[in-house]
């Protein structure tokens, strides 16, 4: 699997349920692997994509535009590289 799709596989899950541990449950993956993943893209775009607190993830705006992309199958990282 290209790392790009497992990201977007990853993200997904995450954003539907808010939390690494629950999105872990899901897909039968490390917690740490899913975040490290996430991270790596954040890094990438030199912007986060969720917001870390004790009691989950909440999405940043975009986070939120990223998940909109990906539903329609409009997303790449070239389309959120900072100008």
């Amino acid at each position: 699997m290209f790392a790009f799709s497992r990201f977007l596989i990853y993200f997904t899950e995450v954003a539907r349920q808010g939390s690494l541990r629950k999105a872990s449950g899901v897909l039968h993956v490390l917690a740490s692997s899913i975040d490290r993943q996430i991270l790596r893209v954040e890094e990438q775009l030199d912007m986060p994509l969720f917001e870390r607190h004790p009691s989950g993830l909440c999405m940043t705006a975009a986070g939120k535009s990223c998940l909109t992309r990906q539903k329609t199958g409009n997303v790449s990282l070239v389309v959120f590289a900072p100008n």
